[in-house]
């Protein structure tokens, strides 16, 4: 179950991190900066997420 929480995880990193390239950051004309900012952290809980868990996973593997 954890390989699964971990491979999940890693995607939703990799789509997290690749919406924040592809939406960009621009500064409007009230020279305000708007990005998607919360993707940011999302990715790096998500990456974690998935390191504990394979972590986890390999430790508990049955041999």
């Amino acid at each position: 179950m954890p390989t699964i929480v971990a491979v999940i995880a890693l995607g939703g990193a990799v789509i997290s991190g690749g919406a924040y390239t592809l939406i960009g950051s621009e500064v409007d004309d009230d020279g305000i900066l708007r990005e998607p900012f919360v993707l940011i952290p999302m990715a790096y809980t998500l990456t974690a997420v998935s390191g504990v868990s394979a972590a986890l996973s390999l430790a508990t593997r049955k041999r």
